[in-house]
Order: structure tokens, then sequence, then C-alpha cells
């Protein structure tokens, strides 16, 4: 018992050490692997290593996109000028820690991680009100990871073995019930009969299995009638250290889509798009062209990790589209560097694509090269200016 907790508060100390590190580094760039460290990922220790990948066609054309997605072609290739935009009386604690959702043309909903905050901002009125306390009480938010909408209700993925679901159907979001998992929860995909969630076992406790098996699946199928475990399927990066396993798996998204009995896998640092049958097999793989890999160093000896701030790319965030469409925002780095005052510096910006499910095609969208996120709703788009500030674009614009 004694070596488990000691193994748990290690790895809770190294987390909050390195969790404002970001995924982030290549081969080449500002730090070198040093003697000791192995690089992760490694094609061997991924889902389906001997499955080959298709490459992805690019595809530039825009006249087969919805109308939202066209919205965020125009605003990144400069056909809307910044005058359209409606700066929110909002202000949110960072750029990257951030999740926004439309309930309706009027309501805004938005999950700032950092703060675990549930915010509904409505737009007619110009006003916003907290949904959910941070804490660990039934409609508590805690360690909150992700946030998505499906039927007027918010899911709220987090770690502590929780999802919570907020219903917005009358207007006001309130907390409605909990669903208790045997992971902690990374991403979800709530439809209609399921929530399909990317969650990773807990190790260090008791009840825990053997932190060094991970003989086990990344994915799972919530049954919504009574949130039971309909299936599971897919495998987590395959290494024994539970730290490894964490800082491969936990940027991962999962998104389901009914229409095409299809679920799509991404991890953040992985160069492929995964997709599953109801039945949770492999259907394809795909490798995303021009997708620089960044690495994470552990030494096995000394039980420590790090990523090398090197250049990479690195899928920040992931948006369901309608019933066929995912839209992936890239972040691209080059050149890093350190320097003595300034730290770590280098070229940085955003790419957006769109893929589709049904054709497996990868639409091109445009580059953003400003300091700044923007997050594709039903009804228009929510960008985040440096980490604060919001604005608002809408399509009837």
């Amino acid at each position: 018992m004694m070596k488990n907790i000691s193994y748990f508060l290690f790895f809770i100390f190294f987390v909050s050490c390195t969790s404002e590190i970001e995924n982030n580094s290549s081969v080449e760039g500002a730090v070198s692997l040093e003697e000791g460290f192995t690089p992760h990922p490694e094609l061997k220790r991924m889902p389906h290593p001997n499955a080959k990948a298709k490459e992805l066609k690019i595809i530039a054309d825009n006249t087969s996109l919805p109308k939202n997605l066209q919205l965020l072609y125009s605003f990144l290739n400069d056909d809307i000028h910044d005058i359209n935009l409606r700066e929110l009386e909002l202000h949110v604690s960072s750029q990257h820690s951030f999740h926004a959702a439309s309930i309706d043309e009027h309501i805004l909903v938005i999950l700032d991680q950092r703060r675990n905050r549930l915010i509904q901002f409505n737009l007619n009125e110009d006003t916003f009100k907290d949904l959910a306390p941070e804490g660990r009480g039934p409609g508590d938010l805690l360690f909150t990871k992700e946030m998505q909408v499906f039927d007027n209700k918010i899911y709220i993925a987090m770690q502590g073995y929780r999802i919570s679901i907020f219903n917005c159907e009358t207007g006001a979001c309130e907390y409605e019930s909990t669903i208790q998992t045997d992971f902690n929860n990374y991403s979800l995909s709530p439809t209609e009969d399921y929530v399909t969630v990317l969650g990773i076992p807990p190790f260090g406790r008791d009840q825990d299995q053997d932190p060094e098996n991970y003989d086990l699946p990344l994915i799972y199928l919530l049954k919504k009638e009574n949130n039971q475990l309909e299936r599971s399927f897919s495998r987590i990066y395959q290494h024994k250290a539970p730290i490894v396993r964490e800082q491969m798996n936990s940027g991962g998204t999962v998104r389901t889509f009914p229409k095409f009995e299809t679920s799509v896998v991404m991890n953040n640092i992985f160069p492929y798009i995964y997709l599953y049958n109801n039945q949770g097999e492999l259907t394809e793989k795909f490798k995303i062209p021009g997708f620089k890999v960044g690495y994470y160093d552990y030494n096995e000896r000394e039980l420590r990790g790090r990523f090398r701030h090197n250049d990479n790319t690195t899928i920040s965030n992931t948006t369901k589209i309608g019933e066929e469409w995912v839209l992936l925002q890239f972040r691209n780095r080059e050149g890093m560097e350190y320097k003595d005052r300034e730290g770590l510096e280098g070229n940085q910006w955003y790419t957006y694509y769109a893929f589709n499910v049904k054709n497996h095609e990868l639409h091109t969208l445009g580059e953003d090269f400003n300091e700044r996120s923007i997050y594709t709703t039903e009804y228009g788009l929510l960008i985040n200016e440096a980490g604060s500030s919001l604005y608002w674009l809408s399509l009837k614009n």
C-alpha cells in the first residue's frame, strides 16, 4: 500500500510541475535528446501500429462547407473586417484552457477550464451568469477537461471519474445529473443513445489495478439509459509508466457521428486520424499531411520526463460540426530557441482544417498568425484574443 501511495504522490507532484508545459517538441529545435531518455511517441506503442495509414487528400474548395465553416474561412482569409466583431463584456483566464458552444442563436456556454468555471452568456442582453461552483459536490466542477453540447444539454468531462450534465431546455441552464465512471474523463461525444468517452483508468489507490498494466482500452461507450458500459475499444499508449501513458493520451479527443456509424479518435501529438465503427473496429487510419511530431522524453531509471520545446505540430482543438464534419485547429511551432531573458521564442501560428467524415477529405480553411483562438459554434464565431478578451462574430453579419 505504501508503495502505491508513494507512486501516486510522485505522479501528482510530477503533473503539478509540468501542467503548464504544453505539448511542443520535435527531433530538431531548441532542445536535444539527453542521454538516458527515450523519446515518445513511438509508433509501435500507438494504437494499431501495423495498420497502414492512408494519406489524406487536401481540398482547397470551400463551397461545400457548412455556413459556419464558410464564415470561419472568410474570417481567416480577410473577407470579413474587424468592424463586424462585437466585444463581449466577459473575460476568461486562458486562451488554451477554454471551450465554447452555442445553445441557440442567443445563448453561448463557455467553459473556463483553468478556473473550473461554466458560464452562460446571453448575447441579446450582453449579460452572463456562472452555472456551477468549483468543488467536489454534485453539480460542482473540478479538473474539467472538455465541454460538449448535445440536444440542449451540456456535458462536462472531468478527472475524478465524473461527467456532469446541465439541462438548458428551459433557457436557464441548470445542473441535472452526474455520470460516475471508473476512469478519468478527458474527452466525450454525446449522441441520442450513448456518451462516448476517451478515458484513462486511475492508479495509486488500493482498489486500482497494477500501475504498470497497460493492456487497457482508451475509448468507452456508455449507454445513456443506465450509464452502464456498453463496450470499450482502441488502446492506450503501450507503456508501463503511468506518467507516459498520461502524457500520451490525455490530449486525445473522440467525436462520434451516428449517421455514418463512426467514431473519430485523435491524439493531439499523433499524426493520425483513427476511424472506428459501432463495434469498435478500426475502419480507417489516416496520416495528417505535414504534421511535425513533437516528443516527450522519459527516463525510465529516474522516473522523470519532459516535453522538448522544439518545432512541432499539435492538435489544439477539435469541434464536431453538424452531422459530418470535424473542425481541427493545429498549432504550429518553428525555429524555437531559448534566449536568456525572453525564454523560449520562435514562430507560432494556427492552421484550421475541416475533416469530412463521409468523404474522408481534409479541407484547408486558412491560417491565423495572431495570438488567439477561434471557436466555431452553430451560430457564429467566438474569438478569444490573447487569452482573456472575447469577441463575437454572428452568422447574420
